[in-house]
């Protein structure tokens, strides 16, 4: 098969991968509504060649029933030389035949291996295994001396590097984690060079759980662990032949679906979801390539991939001083280009959880002073994206915090990502520009049931020369220790009223299951860890935050005075947690806003309209 110019998706089979192998246990009818650009190419193992072309048959015949969708079933794997298998191992994994042995027993099983923070390894290397003997949380020294040994503890009370480091700082030559049933892809975390010392590997429970009772019973245990390379799952192939590993599938989680009454995630309606993904993304590279080519878009580069981490929480940023297009005062469209990859190649290197992240503008008098926020995303969890978001409100943003054409913009994240990010002026021939974007204040801690008296109301004008007047505003619910998981689950409607007409923002998919998994063809990243197919509030994990925009024109008559409320109610009252045991209350709404007004292109720049809250 030709691969050149298309988007594949490869879903292969290795009987030595416990993920690969419970992929193939999903339904291929699954793939039915896939994007028509995408190829799915299913490579079948087996342990014979009779047996690989036995189910490469059965795959055809499950195909052939299959309206629309593009599947080709390969008669036999790449040969390792070929462009598909170089990239096949490019991508790889390597996981661990672990095998135990002691008197008058044994137990043999594939461990998963680490993302790249333990040390590589060829072949196979024989140890002896010793219990650390607790759970080398807080750096505590082992009961056992495991220098030049087989560190065997268990998962669970703090993270993985935890253990690691602390069995690394004593010698230990391996790290056998012994898994809780959680399920998990790899070990990961930030460990620095500390953890490159020590092989490591998952053990699964069961066979994990023999090897600890033969040693608590006091006999000598010996291992042997040998390197095994397995091909990808499932990999992502763009047009231009780049690849893509994706996240955990099956479903991780499928547990707490089943828990809620729910039907797990089929592992190939996963794996559609990759299609889906893959298409969304070259539509929008075809895009802006086409916008770029055509020199309908004015790119203004802000990051190159500067690494951006907090991990302080003390509001560190990186800094970008961006010079504007010398016409940028005329444009009517921008854009924000941003993407977050991971600082080592694969997506196992990624930080692991869906924090929020902001770019700010700084105060042209003290650029020292960044605090006005004009753009939020939310990461995902264990994995890279890229958003492109229109921002054309804050079109007067730039305007008014430019100084000889220049702005100082930063960017904000705890966890460490590289970071690329352009400004995109266009002018799509609209009649109107935004001249002025008025800060307001809402938002805040709900849950009380006196959100909405802290509201304050707001007092405009409407000048004449003020052809429309905007509401825009970034808006997303945090916190979820309550019976509803307000604010994060719950879908809190807000209502903007300016002389009794209400503008509404509401996201109904905040309340259900497969919310945030069902808006990956509009390019929330697929397949990451944790909870991200369940619906949130106004964002998904890997998603870029939209700016909600309400015209409040046909409200506004005259020059005013004109007040505009703004309140949030959850199912029509105003929320009150009812807490779960244990927990405190931390709903809050992140809120942004701004009234915008907008004049006739290419009049000059009128004087600021009275604002006041």
């Amino acid at each position: 098969m030709n691969l050149s110019g298309k988007n594949v998706v490869v879903v292969s089979k290795d009987a030595r991968a416990p993920e690969s192998a419970a992929i193939w246990q999903g339904d291929l009818r699954q793939l039915q509504g896939s994007p028509a650009d995408v190829t799915y190419l299913l490579l079948p193992g087996g342990a014979t060649d009779a047996e690989i072309q036995a189910r490469a048959q059965e795959l055809r015949t499950a195909a052939a029933g299959l309206s629309g969708v593009n599947v080709v079933v390969a008669s036999a794997p790449p040969g390792p030389d070929s462009a598909l298998g170089k990239v096949l191992d490019q991508w790889g994994t390597d996981l661990r035949d672990v095998k135990a042995t002691w008197n008058g027993g044994s137990v043999q099983a594939i461990a998963v291996g680490d993302s790249g923070i333990g040390k590589s390894f060829q072949g196979s290397v024989q140890l002896d295994a010793v219990l650390y003997g607790n759970d080398a949380c807080g750096d505590k020294a082992p009961v056992n001396d495991i220098s030049g040994k087989a560190a065997v503890i268990l998962r669970g009370t703090c993270g993985f590097t935890d253990k690691v480091k602390a069995a690394t700082k004593r010698g230990a030559a391996a790290v056998l984690l012994v898994n809780n049933d959680s399920p998990i892809g790899v070990i990961r975390g930030d460990c620095n060079d500390t953890c490159k010392t020590a092989i490591l590997a998952m053990l699964p429970k069961a066979e994990g759980t023999q090897l600890v009772g033969a040693l608590q019973g006091g006999q000598a245990a010996r291992v042997t662990l040998t390197n095994l390379r397995v091909a990808p799952g499932v990999l992502r192939i763009s047009p231009d032949g780049s690849a893509t590993d994706t996240g955990p599938i099956p479903y991780v989680f499928n547990s707490l679906l089943e828990a809620d009454g729910e039907k797990p995630v089929d592992p190939f309606a996963s794996v559609r979801k990759e299609g889906e993904y893959l298409s969304w993304e070259t539509a929008l590279k075809t895009r802006l390539q086409s916008e770029e080519k055509s020199g309908k878009v004015t790119v203004t580069p802000v990051f190159r991939g500067e690494v951006a981490k907090d991990p302080g929480w003390r509001k560190e940023m990186i800094y970008a001083d961006v010079t504007l297009p010398t016409n940028f005062a005329q444009f009517d469209t921008l854009e924000l280009d941003r993407a977050l990859t991971c600082t080592t190649d694969r997506k196992s290197g990624c930080p692991p959880w869906d924090y929020e992240t902001n770019l700010y503008i700084c105060d042209p008098l003290d650029l020292t002073k960044c605090t006005q926020e004009i753009a939020r995303d939310i990461t995902p969890y264990w994995n890279s994206g890229r958003w492109v978001t229109d921002v054309s409100p804050l079109l007067a943003v730039l305007r008014e915090k430019a100084v000889n054409g220049k702005v100082r913009l930063a960017y904000w994240s705890v966890q460490p990502y590289k970071v690329t990010m352009n400004l995109r002026f266009q002018n799509r021939g609209n009649s109107l520009i935004p001249v002025w974007a008025v800060p307001l204040k809402f938002g805040g801690a709900m849950g009380d049931g006196a959100y909405n008296t802290r509201q304050a109301p707001v007092t405009f004008e409407q000048p004449a020369w003020a052809k429309k007047v905007e509401f825009s505003t970034l808006a997303t619910g945090h916190g979820f220790n309550d019976s509803k998981s307000c604010a994060e689950f719950c879908n809190t409607v807000h209502h903007v009223t300016v002389s009794g007409r209400d503008f509404i923002l509401s996201n109904p998919v905040a309340e259900t299951v497969f919310g945030c998994f069902e808006q990956v063809k509009d390019g929330v990243v697929p397949n990451q860890a944790g909870t991200w197919v369940y619906g949130r509030n106004n964002w998904c994990p890997g998603q870029g935050v939209k700016l909600w925009n309400a015209d409040l024109s046909a409200a506004v008559t005259g020059v005013g005075p004109h007040t505009l409320t703004y309140k949030a109610l959850v199912d029509g009252v105003d929320h009150v947690s009812v807490l779960e045991a244990g927990a405190t209350r931390d709903a809050s709404i992140h809120m942004t806003s701004w009234l915008v007004y907008y004049a006739e292109r290419g009049a000059a720049l009128p004087e600021k309209p009275s604002v006041k809250q």
